[in-house]
């Protein structure tokens, strides 16, 4: 489903397009890139070392970039049928890529997890972020999932008064020891 609005002064002039890919490896490379290029150290949580992003909480791997275009493709290519999948998704402002977003979604517990959302550095502080998240949960609450989840790196303070102000509240800590 897309979904174009024009909401908010900074975006008075602008097309905003929120779009579902699906079935197109293509894309792959490119978001693979505007992740690389978008986060920083302070982003990686549990999940990245957990998923081999990142071979601490402080580094991610050096072939990054390489890692996700495999996990982007073979999200992109997947056919429906599990009940447990992961989508992605895209903001676009004025046909450049302005964010990203990795949603996994557990049907069976009516679960959905904000794996990834990514906004591009230029586009920060501009409440598009705020927006792109508006359009993830109304697609999210249309797949009658009950709840929202995510995580993120402790040091990634921004992000934790990103979501705090769009509502979210802490649920768990997260406890790691190295062997």
């Amino acid at each position: 489903m897309d979904q174009n609005r024009n909401t908010s002064a900074d975006f008075a002039q602008n097309e905003i397009r929120f779009t579902w890919l699906a079935g197109n490896s293509a894309y792959s490379e490119e978001l693979a890139g505007f992740f690389e290029e978008n986060v920083d150290e302070k982003y990686i949580s549990h999940g990245e070392v957990a998923e081999g992003r990142a071979d601490s909480f402080t580094e991610w791997k050096k072939n990054l970039r390489e890692v996700l275009e495999a996990e982007f493709k073979e999200i992109l290519s997947a056919t429906p049928g599990s009940s447990i999948y992961s989508r992605i998704c895209i903001c676009s402002l004025n046909n450049k890529l302005a964010g990203m977003a990795l949603i996994a979604f557990r049907e069976e517990t009516k679960v959905a997890v904000i794996e990834d959302i990514i906004i591009g550095g230029e586009f920060r502080k501009r409440k598009l972020g705020s927006l792109f998240l508006e359009w993830i949960e109304k697609e999210i609450s249309l797949k009658a999932m009950s709840f929202i989840m995510l995580e993120s790196g402790i040091n990634n303070k921004r992000a934790h008064n990103f979501f705090h102000g769009n509502g979210y509240q802490q649920a768990s800590v997260v406890m790691v020891k190295k062997l």
